[in-house]
């Protein structure tokens, strides 16, 4: 998938070349995404929910922008009602190459 290192093999195997590029893809996309991370823990929000999006601002340089939410845990306690949220870069919208290898 992509170009230049690390090579991955997807373990599956997808009955058409179109499917299975299909799938690099998406793999691919998945492994962009998890380059830049994000771990808050907020007052309580009950709009925040997992694969929604979170915006930043008033942060430092490469924290203040979009986020895509991958979880949400909400908790009530003694000590208030607090929002801990994961979150990770979305997809830039640039497409790379996937390349066709078969063996």
């Amino acid at each position: 998938m992509g170009s230049g290192e690390p090579v991955a093999r997807l373990k599956m195997q997808y009955p058409t070349q179109a499917m299975a590029l299909a799938a690099a893809r998406s793999e691919l996309d998945k492994r962009k995404r998890k380059t830049s991370t994000l771990s808050i823990t907020l007052p309580g929000r009950a709009d925040v929910t997992a694969e929604g999006t979170l915006t930043l601002s008033g942060f430092r340089t490469g924290v203040d922008q979009q986020w895509l939410i991958k979880r949400a845990e909400h908790v009530l306690s003694n000590s208030g009602w607090v929002t801990t949220i994961e979150g990770e870069l979305p997809n830039d919208g640039t497409t790379d190459t996937v390349a066709d290898v078969t063996d």
